[in-house]
C-alpha cells in the first residue's frame, strides 16, 4: 500500500454505511493491523502517470499505478471503477472474496 490507499481504506471504513456489517471499533482494529503489516510503497512518477488514464476515477488512479509500478501479480478491491479494468495492464483485479475463493488452499 502507499499511504494514499491507506488513508483511503481509513476514510472508507468509517463510513457509517457499513455499521450493519461490523462496528467501528471492529473496523478500526482491522485498519490498525493493515497499517501495522501492510508493505509500503511510494509510488514513482512513471507509474502513477501509468495509472492516471486508466481508472475513471481518481482514488482508484493510484491502485492501478501501485499495481504496476509494483509488478503485482493481482489487485485487490470492491471499487467498480477499478473492477471494470481487469485485467489492467495484464494485472488481474478481482474482489476480496473472489480472491479467497481462488486462493482458498482448504
Amino acid at each position: 500500500m502507499c499511504q494514499s490507499t491507506l488513508d483511503e481504506l481509513l476514510e472508507v471504513l468509517q463510513r457509517t454505511k457499513y455499521d450493519r456489517h461490523a462496528p467501528l471499533a471492529t473496523r478500526m482494529d482491522f485498519w490498525t493491523l493493515v497499517s501495522e503489516r501492510a508493505q509500503r510503497w511510494e509510488l514513482d512518477a512513471a507509474s502513477e502517470q501509468a495509472g492516471a488514464g486508466a481508472c475513471r476515477d481518481k482514488k482508484g488512479r493510484q491502485v492501478s499505478g501501485l499495481g504496476t509500478g509494483l509488478q503485482r501479480r493481482c489487485l485487490i478491491s470492491s471499487d467498480a471503477d477499478l473492477l471494470v479494468l481487469s485485467p489492467w495492464n495484464g494485472i488481474p483485479i478481482t474482489t476480496p472474496a473472489a480472491f479467497l475463493r481462488a486462493n482458498n488452499k482448504h
